[in-house]
């Protein structure tokens, strides 16, 4: 069983100086494996057909989890000393997604380029220091919010849990426990992770669960009972008797806001300083979602290998159709085996305007400059051999 999509575009990317703009390409994913990428790549009989019109598929870096020889019209699009390769495909990869509804960008490093490029595009940035804090220029000029948050693999922010209120902010608790820790969580307490939570009434609306790599029953129950929690980071330790996946369907019914974020890093403990950037932006940007009663699932992953972390939200401006939006298809996949949903589906919904704490950010005039010049930017990405 597989997935192909058909007429996508694609960002392919070998290595920092080597990397193309694929445009009405097919895209073939068998067992949780990128197969093919290209116009003669053709799906197998029993691949279901996606349709990947006005989408930028962007697979994660091609690395040994992928045979160069199954890529159909491998890139030749190298840097070169008169023009920025690097400048040309962030500001398509911008152009491309503000116009699909790109809330912001992560950088895992301080690049100019980046920041100046997404100032320009009104696309948010958010960096992440040594030290793991956040700096932000949703607010220009100034360096905003700071979350409480709760390390259960700390002793000390165990026992301090009771002496620990809800507040009007997010609270981000980090729970990538061991296993050994999770059932010490409930001989200590007598409570299973998200039960004591609860009981300290550290539950609500604004509660982000960071890496919870092990759930009880308990949990689950207590999440399908549309509790107002935001999971993160589900990982193949999520197994644990008949609760050995997640069941999403049943999420999606309610209006429980469920995040997942993951991809084949998160399973090596990529994400550990990762996730705190990502949900700084998904409080921005998912807030009045979550206030209205959406149900959203995310899930994020690396789309070039320096210092771009693309986080792709198609932004879901009025009604409450549930939003699902996953393209993890550049590493291995298999782990999607394990959840009760379809690994490649995409909003079909093209978003008009964008509203960011009440700005227009996307409106049809902008809009309209943004095509003239993401058509610009093809044309030279096209003379330069970065497009099929």
């Amino acid at each position: 069983m597989g997935f192909f999509i058909e007429n996508a575009e694609a960002l392919i990317t070998f290595d920092n100086s080597n990397m193309r703009v694929l445009r009405k390409t097919n895209i073939a994913i068998e067992d949780g494996h990128l197969k093919c990428i290209g116009k003669d790549c053709v799906k197998s009989r029993d691949m279901e057909v996606i349709d990947g019109s006005h989408k930028l598929v962007m697979p994660s870096l091609i690395n040994s989890f992928v045979d160069p020889l199954s890529i159909i019209n491998k890139p030749r699009c190298y840097v070169n000393n008169e023009f920025s390769l690097n400048e040309l495909l962030t500001r398509f990869t911008c152009l491309k997604h503000v116009l699909n509804g790109l809330a912001g960008f992560i950088s895992l490093n301080r690049n100019i380029l980046e920041y100046d490029i997404c100032r320009d595009l009104k696309i948010h940035i958010a960096y992440l220091d040594k030290q793991g804090s956040i700096e932000s220029t949703f607010v220009e000029g100034k360096t905003v919010l700071s979350f409480p948050y709760i390390d259960l693999n700390s002793d000390e922010d165990l026992d301090n849990l009771k002496s620990t209120r809800k507040t009007n902010n997010w609270i981000f608790i980090r729970t990538p426990l061991t296993r050994r820790r999770f059932f010490d969580i409930k001989r200590i307490t007598g409570k299973w992770v998200i039960e004591l939570l609860n009981d300290y009434n550290l539950i609500s609306e604004k509660t982000v669960l960071i890496g919870l790599n092990w759930v009880s029953a308990t949990d689950i129950n207590y999440i399908l009972m549309n509790k107002p929690v935001i999971l993160t980071s589900p990982s193949q330790s999520m197994n644990l008797g008949e609760y050995s996946y997640l069941p999403v369907k049943p999420l999606l019914k309610g209006k429980v806001p469920l995040v997942l974020f993951s991809s084949d890093y998160s399973l090596l403990g990529f994400n550990l300083y990762l996730e705190y950037p990502i949900f700084y932006l998904l409080t921005k940007f998912l807030y009045d979602g979550l206030n209205n009663g959406y149900s959203f699932v995310i899930q994020s992953t690396i789309t070039t290998p320096y210092s771009i972390l693309g986080l792709n939200i198609n932004y879901l401006i009025e009604g409450s159709k549930p939003t699902l939006v996953i393209f993890n298809i550049g590493y291995r996949g298999d782990w999607f085996a394990n959840l009760d949903l379809n690994p490649l589906l995409f909003l079909e919904t093209t978003v008009e305007y964008l509203f960011i704490d009440g700005e227009p950010v996307l409106t049809p005039s902008v809009r309209s400059i943004y095509v003239s010049e993401l058509k610009s930017i093809m044309n030279e990405l096209f003379l330069r051999g970065c497009l099929d």
